[in-house]
């Protein structure tokens, strides 16, 4: 056994005794005190007299709280899924089930009795986590532990683990060649052929990329060489950002088990293949996502301050700066809520500097690099001189859209002449909206806004907004839970097929079943062209009708196996429970950093409850994080209490 095995069984056996001490007794302290007198390498002293100083998380003064976080977590996730389950109830299905006080007795008893067996079961999962070997030690240690090796072994398992997740996809490309794309992705490869307006709507830098595939496929003959290509590049990328992740988490500290569980779940669950090999602009940002949200963590754990030791602590060079620029800016080119996500999330590093005045200027820099690059270069200087236009403004008006038809639908007749005239002065048809109103979809409400309303019209309607807030908040309530519905539960209904994570074969077969998509993009197209001209762009990419139909059996199995583990392929696993999970952990550890850590995610999940739709693609990003997460509360350099800046 090494020196290194040594003091770690050492550590372990002393933890074991303190969780199982008697109250009030110090037999704990004088097995450390033991350990600590008998070691005679000096390599042992740092790892010993760390855990020595540091308080340990299962000590007398702490025993009650991992039950504490536990059972407010557990109550939060309960009245979370009660909201669900009355937003279902009276705005979804409107079948008047919970209307009664004796409905309402007997959930408030049910959900008050899982609150208390959910509590016990995170209780024991937070202990669990408290005992995680990987945090005796600082982050260098933890490395040095886990047995990283220098950057030419490091670059030989980056290669080694993406072969392998890539060998682990290669059937879920096969089933569904020459790969994928989503409806939206026609809309965007037909503005660059001048068939459609150009604009910003989806993200034009995607746009860019999709099409010059797109053009590479017309130069070869056929548009299946312009997916399949795509779809091997991407791949490749997801791929290599999964195992650049497991080394980064090695160097954390986190254990082999764990590090192979990322790997499984990665390599093997079904929604992320069908997800890599696909030409959306979602599936572009979701890989950006995770390398960002890695650089971030990377961010965190080198901001700490300096200790007598030089080596325990890695400083950020320029190359790091680099990297954490350039993600950033790709995370906000790729996706329009990506710039909110960084800018909201990486502001909060700052709290993390330790009043470093040098590394806030630097984190200043870096901040100011990526939001003059986004949004004065590209969106104030090139997409002007490209002829393309910004955005629609009714993006951001699903919540309050919804909300208002959701109202007129219950208290319409209650409204004055004077605010109906303020609603028409926003809303096209507000009679059209209460009869197209879908609970779970604002695509047929905020269809109605007005772009060329005056300041004045939407003044008037945020007052009136708030006013009727404040008459009937309850309606607004419900409103807002049913359209994030499977935010809150277990959905396998209210989108059909999407209602899981589940993603579709949209590349029609060459039998015309593409006739339909034809139509509806040629229409859209204000007059710039015929269907017989969208078909021509089009008809090389559909896939003969045998091979359509082994992917329609793969997506009947597929949906059969997601329905029957419906909590596993659940959005609300990944939206909700998971992060919610990690952030009362961090409460009950009181880290700050933790808290910081999960900012990137926790920003990401806010945009998709004010997002119009709740679509499985739009997942893709915390699916790919999730694992990062349940990671978190093992890393050294997240739990260790640390002053904040």
């Amino acid at each position: 056994m090494s020196g290194d095995d040594f003091v770690k069984f050492l550590i372990i056996a002393a933890r074991s005794r303190l969780e199982y001490h008697v109250a009030g007794t110090d037999i704990g302290k004088d097995l450390l005190d033991f350990i600590i007198s008998m070691r005679k390498q000096k390599d042992y002293s740092e790892k010993i007299n760390y855990l020595h100083k540091s308080s340990h998380p299962i000590s007398c003064g702490r025993r009650n709280r991992p039950l504490v976080s536990a059972m407010v977590c557990a109550i939060l996730l309960v009245l979370l899924f009660d909201l669900g389950l009355l937003a279902y109830d009276r705005v979804i299905a409107r079948s008047g089930i919970f209307h009664g006080t004796g409905t309402a007795i007997l959930l408030a008893v049910v959900s008050a009795a899982f609150a208390e067996i959910l509590g016990i079961l995170i209780g024991r999962l937070y202990q669990r986590w408290d005992r995680s070997p990987s945090q005796e030690f600082p982050a260098s240690q933890s490395a040095r532990i886990s047995g990283e090796g220098g950057s030419s072994s490091n670059a030989r398992e980056l290669l080694r683990l993406t072969l392998l997740i890539l060998i682990c996809w290669v059937p879920y490309l096969i089933i569904r060649f020459p790969g994928n794309y989503d409806p939206d992705t026609w809309q965007q490869i037909l503005q660059t052929y001048g068939m459609t307006a150009r604009s910003d709507h989806h993200p034009w830098f995607d746009t860019l990329i999709f099409s010059g595939f797109w053009r590479i496929g017309g130069v070869l003959g056929s548009h299946k060489a312009s997916l399949f290509l795509y779809a091997i590049l991407q791949m490749l990328a997801t791929a290599a950002t999964f195992a650049y992740t497991l080394l980064f988490l090695k160097r954390c500290g986190i254990g082999q088990r764990s590090r192979k569980a990322c790997f499984l779940f990665w390599a093997f669950y079904p929604f992320i293949p069908t997800l890599a090999q696909t030409m959306a602009k979602d599936m572009l940002n979701g890989w950006i996502f995770l390398l960002y949200a890695v650089y971030y963590l990377e961010y965190i754990m080198k901001s700490g301050r300096k200790d007598r030791n030089k080596n325990s602590r890695e400083e950020r060079g320029w190359l790091d700066s680099a990297k954490f620029v350039a993600a950033g800016v790709f995370l906000s080119l790729t996706k329009k809520t990506g710039i909110y996500i960084f800018l909201l999330s990486s502001v909060l590093l700052v709290f993390c500097l330790q009043r470093m005045v040098k590394r806030m200027l630097r984190l200043g820099a870096e901040i100011l690099t990526v939001a003059f690059v986004c949004i004065f270069l590209w969106e104030g200087v090139c997409l002007p001189a490209m002829g393309v236009a910004k955005g629609d403004s009714k993006e951001l008006m699903s919540v309050p859209s919804q909300q208002i038809t959701w109202y007129l639908t219950q208290y319409g007749d209650t409204l004055t002449e004077k605010e109906k005239k303020i609603l028409s002065g926003v809303y096209r048809d507000t009679e059209g909206m209460v009869e197209n109103y879908n609970p779970v979809r604002a695509d047929a409400t905020k269809s109605h806004w007005i772009e060329e309303s005056t300041k004045e019209d939407r003044s008037r309607f945020y007052r009136l907004y708030i006013r009727l807030f404040f008459k009937h908040p309850g309606n607004y309530l419900m409103s807002f839970c049913a359209n994030i519905y499977p935010m809150l539960c277990v959905d396998s209904t209210t989108m059909a097929d999407e209602s899981l994570l589940y993603y579709r074969d949209n590349v029609p077969a060459n039998d015309g079943g593409a006739e339909g998509w034809e139509k509806t993009y040629s229409s859209w197209s204000n007059g710039m062209a015929t269907k017989a001209d969208v078909h021509r762009l089009m008809e090389s990419s559909y896939k003969t009708v045998s091979w359509k139909k082994v992917s329609e059996s793969f997506d009947s199995i597929y949906n059969r196996i997601a329905s029957a583990a419906a909590a596993l392929f659940s959005k609300v696993l990944f939206v909700t429970w998971i992060p919610l999970l990690v952030i009362f952990y961090a409460f009950h550890r009181r880290s700050w950093k933790m808290l910081f850590a999960l900012s990137p995610s926790f920003w990401s999940i806010m945009t998709l409850a004010a997002g119009p739709i709740l679509l499985p693609r739009y997942m893709v990003s915390l699916v790919y994080i999730a694992p990062v997460l349940l990671c978190m509360p093992k890393m050294p350099f997240l739990c260790q209490k640390e002053r904040m800046g």
